[in-house]
C-alpha cells in the first residue's frame, strides 16, 4: 500500500487493518522484542537532491544503510544526544512575544509524563531518541498510548523507518474503542502507518507526535530532511579507508614477502607449482599471526624481498578528515566537540573551544528547542492537556550552562538601556523574560536631569552669584531689592 489506503467498509475488513487502544502498547513493544536495526531497514535512494546521487556520480550506498552505525556519525550525534536533554521542558503561561516564557505552571501533568513517559523510559531517553532520530531520517515520531478513558498515559518512540504518514481518503477508523467513526479526508496527512514483522496497523494523527525539526524533505513534505542523508557517500568513503587501514595493519593488504628463485645454472629447474605452494604455506605458518618476527630458513638459492609502504603512504587521516568535516558541517556539530582530528588539528586552544560551545548551543540547540517545543504544544499540551492556547510547552534555556555568558550580556545591555533613560525598568525586564508589573512603568532619571516636551523650549538655569573680593558670594542690585521689601 504506497499511495493512499483503500476505502474500509466492514468491520471485518476493519479490524484487519486497524489497531485499538489496547493494542498500540503491544504493536510498540513487539519492536524493540523484534529488535528491529535502523541500519538494516531498506531504504529509498533518491537522486538528484542527495551529495551520493548528483550529477558528479553515482555511488552505490547500500552497505553503509542508513549511515548511523558510522563512527563519525556516532561522535557527532553523542554531542547531540548528550546536550540536547540539558533545559528542563516546562508549561508557561502564553505572553506576547517568542522569546518570554511567562508564569511557570507548576505541577503540570504533561511534565510528569514527559519525565517518565513509560516505566521503561526516562525523559532524558525520549529526547535522545527524538534528536538522533531526527537528524538520522529526518523524522521522529512519538505515539500516545491512552487509558479507556481517552486519557494519554504512555508515550512511546516508533521506529522512523517502520513509519509511513500517508493522506486520507474514505478512511474508517476505531478511535479508542468508541465505535466505528468517519474519519474526515486529509489529502497531506490523514493517517500513519505502522509496519512491524509485516503486520499492518493504523493510527490518527491525533495519536501521534510527528517531528520535522530540520525542515521538510524536498521530494516528499511528509517527511522531514534527513542531512546525513545527503554525505552517505562521504560516509562510504570513510567505511573504505577504515577497512584499507585494517588490512594494511592486519596483513599489510599486499604481500608482505615476495620469495623469487635466483638465477639457476643452465640445466637447474626451477621449483614448481607444488613446490611453490610448500613455501608460501611455510612462511605464512612462520611468519603469520602471533608468530610476526620468526625466523624462516628456506632451502635452495631464493631472493626475498620485503614489500612495504612508508609511514606516508599509510597516512590515511586525510581521507578521514574529509568525511568528518562533511559529516560535521550537515549535522551542525562542531568538529572539535565531537573529537574529530579535523577540528583538533585547526582548533587554536581552550578559549576558542569554549566560544564553539557557545556558539554550538545558541546557534544550533536553540532553535531545535525552541521548533520542538512549539511541536509537543501543538500535538500533546493542546489537544489533550489543555483544549486552548493560553499555555505553552518549552526548554528553559535560562538554565543552560553555556548560555550564561549571554544571559549576562544581556542582562548588561538591559541595565544600561534602563540606567540611560532609554528603556523603562518593565521593558528592561520584559527583555530578559522576568515578569512584569504597573510599578514597573518607569523610566530611571537622574536628580540632576530636567524633562522637557519635545515642542517646547528650556529656560536656561540661573546663573550662581558671583564672588566678591573677600571670596563671599556677592549680589545683584535686584536681588538686594528683593531682600529688602
Amino acid at each position: 500500500m504506497d499511495g493512499e489506503p483503500a476505502s474500509v467498509g466492514p468491520v471485518a475488513t476493519l479490524e484487519s487493518m486497524v489497531r485499538g487502544p489496547s493494542e498500540i502498547l503491544r504493536s510498540i513493544r513487539k519492536q524493540f522484542v523484534a529488535d528491529v536495526s535502523l541500519s538494516t531497514s531498506p531504504m529509498s535512494f533518491p537522486s538528484m537532491p542527495w551529495g551520493w546521487g548528483t550529477m558528479s556520480g553515482f555511488t552505490d550506498v547500500r552497505e553503509v544503510g542508513d549511515g548511523s552505525r558510522n563512527s563519525m556519525v556516532v561522535g557527532a550525534l553523542n554531542v547531540l544526544k548528550t546536550r540536547f536533554p540539558e533545559p528542563p521542558g516546562k508549561v508557561f503561561e502564553r505572553e506576547e512575544g517568542p522569546e518570554l516564557f511567562g508564569e511557570e505552571v507548576p505541577d503540570h501533568p504533561m511534565i510528569e509524563l514527559l519525565d517518565r513517559p513509560n516505566k521503561h523510559m526516562l525523559g532524558e531517553e525520549l529526547y535522545q531518541y527524538l534528536v538522533a532520530s531526527a537528524h538520522i531520517s529526518g523524522d521522529a515520531y512519538w505515539i500516545k498510548n491512552r487509558s479507556a478513558s481517552g486519557r494519554v498515559v504512555e508515550l512511546w518512540p516508533m521506529l522512523p523507518n517502520l513509519t509511513e504518514p500517508l493522506p486520507t481518503k474514505g478512511f474508517i477508523a476505531n478511535v479508542h474503542g468508541q465505535g466505528v467513526i468517519q474519519v474526515e479526508d486529509d489529502p497531506f496527512i490523514g493517517n500513519y502507518r505502522y509496519t512491524i514483522g509485516g503486520t499492518e496497523s493504523y493510527f490518527l494523527p491525533s495519536d501521534i507526535v510527528h517531528f520535522r525539526p530540520l525542515g521538510l524533505d524536498p521530494e516528499d513534505h511528509r517527511h522531514g530532511l534527513s542531512p546525513i542523508r545527503s554525505v552517505l557517500r562521504e560516509i562510504v568513503g570513510d567505511e573504505a579507508a577504515g577497512q584499507f587501514q585494517t588490512a594494511l595493519l592486519k596483513n599489510m593488504g599486499f604481500p608482505g614477502l615476495v620469495f623469487s628463485p635466483k638465477v639457476l645454472p643452465e640445466g637447474v629447474e626451477y621449483p614448481g607449482e607444488t613446490a611453490s605452494e610448500e613455501i608460501k604455506s611455510k612462511a605464512n605458518e612462520e611468519f603469520g599471526g602471533h608468530k610476526r618476527g620468526g625466523t624462516l630458513v628456506l632451502r635452495g638459492p631464493f631472493n626475498v624481498d620485503v614489500v612495504g609502504l612508508s609511514p606516508e603512504a599509510l597516512d590515511l587521516r586525510t581521507a578521514h578528515f574529509h568525511g568528518e568535516e562533511r559529516v560535521a558541517s550537515v549535522l551542525g556539530v562542531p568538529a572539535v566537540l565531537a573529537g574529530f582530528g579535523a577540528g583538533i588539528e585547526s582548533s587554536s586552544g581552550k578559549s576558542e573551544t569554549v566560544e564553539l560551545i557557545r556558539d554550538f548551543t545558541s546557534g544550533k540547540l536553540v532553535p531545535l528547542w525552541r521548533i520542538c517545543g512549539a511541536r509537543i504544544t501543538e500535538s500533546l499540551l493542546i489537544p489533550d492537556f489543555e483544549g486552548d492556547r493560553k499555555r505553552r510547552f518549552s526548554f528553559d534555556t535560562r538554565s543552560v550552562k553555556a548560555l550564561q555568558e549571554n544571559r549576562k550580556d544581556a542582562v548588561e545591555s538591559a541595565t544600561a538601556s534602563y540606567q540611560g533613560g532609554i528603556a523603562t525598568r518593565g521593558e528592561a525586564r520584559s527583555g530578559l523574560g522576568l515578569e512584569v508589573t504597573e510599578a514597573d512603568d518607569i523610566f530611571l532619571m537622574g536628580a540632576t536631569m530636567v524633562t522637557v516636551p519635545r515642542d517646547e523650549d528650556m529656560e536656561p538655569a540661573p546663573l550662581p552669584p558671583k564672588p566678591s573680593s573677600n571670596g563671599e558670594a556677592q549680589l545683584s542690585e535686584e536681588e538686594l531689592a528683593d531682600l529688602a521689601s
